[in-house]
């Protein structure tokens, strides 16, 4: 799945960079600076998607010795350094609104090159939101979310810049600022949800839902008398489980051994993406009298 997720946003920064090339050379000849500003928003959107890129191909490292979990965690932080992005851009947009609502009407009036150049980023942040929705319900991943929602952003800054140029034309030239306003918070809104989110996945939150149905599946298991423990813990696509199995204390090895496998299995059905440790321990209490003088007898030297 990393590598799948790291093709898709491959396919993203390509369409962003070619939209920061179209806007800025149109903003330039039409001397629009709705979208030459909106064009330096596509480069540093594309900066973003480069830095998701480099942490989901950080994160298809194997497990090494200073990360016996793998690089899973990488994808989450690169996530959440693409919502503080997200974060920020959104502050500047209702910084940049508030005072040119303060300024004075701009002079020069951009042409149908602004307007062009406009709708060929739409059509770009259109595909990039498409592609990238596709592939969040298909294969997840924290950075596919984040850079969704860069596109989500870069799709509205445009649509204002070139809402902004139609409004000047016909005389209402606040009409964009207010609605660059706008979209600044529900950006905003919208980065703190994913920061809070990424943060939450670095901490190791786990859904009690999900460790609850794991123990219904250990329980219900033949051979288990209860479950002791059971740590759990995400890195990426997989759930790492660690689960303390309570057997009866005559249980030969060979037996655990089935026991905790038939455990391990039981629950990778469930939870496809699960890796699991599974410890036993011995219970004495529901054990036959008659097999624990059997047990001390045996382990006493040279009885056989």
């Amino acid at each position: 799945m990393f590598v799948q997720r790291t093709k898709v946003l491959q396919i993203s920064l390509l369409a962003i960079f070619s939209a920061f090339i179209v806007e800025l050379v149109f903003g330039l000849i039409s001397n629009s600076l709705g979208l030459i500003t909106d064009s330096v928003h596509a480069l540093l959107d594309s900066v973003v998607t480069a830095i998701l890129l480099l942490a989901a191909r950080m994160a298809t490292k194997p497990p090494d010795e200073k990360h016996t979990y793998g690089h899973g965690k990488i994808e989450s932080l690169g996530g959440m350094i693409g919502g503080i992005a997200i974060f920020l851009i959104a502050g500047f947009f209702i910084y940049e609104s508030i005072q040119r609502l303060q300024s004075p009407l701009p002079s020069t009036l951009p042409g149908i090159f602004a307007i062009i150049g406009g709708l060929y980023t739409i059509g770009i942040d259109i595909f990039r939101i498409v592609l990238l929705r596709k592939s969040i319900k298909k294969i997840g991943g924290t950075t596919l979310k984040a850079d969704f929602y860069h596109a989500f952003m870069d799709l509205g800054s445009t649509i204002v810049a070139i809402v902004g140029i139609v409004l000047v034309s016909y005389g209402f030239y606040n009409g964009d600022f207010v609605a660059a306003l706008i979209l600044g918070v529900v950006l905003g809104i919208l980065s703190l949800k994913l920061i809070h989110k990424t943060a939450l996945e670095l901490t190791d939150i786990i859904s009690p839902e999900l460790v609850k149905k794991v123990k219904e599946i250990v329980v219900n298991t033949e051979g288990v008398i209860e479950v002791e423990a059971i740590l759990m813990r995400r890195s990426g696509d997989t759930i790492f489980a660690d689960v303390t199995i309570s057997l009866r204390g005559d249980t030969s090895f060979d037996r655990a051994h089935e026991i905790s496998s038939r455990v391990e299995n039981n629950i990778k059905n469930k939870i496809s993406n699960a890796a699991i440790t599974i410890h036993f321990e011995p219970d004495w209490k529901n054990v036959p009298l008659d097999a624990k003088i059997n047990d001390i007898a045996k382990s006493v030297d040279g009885v056989k």
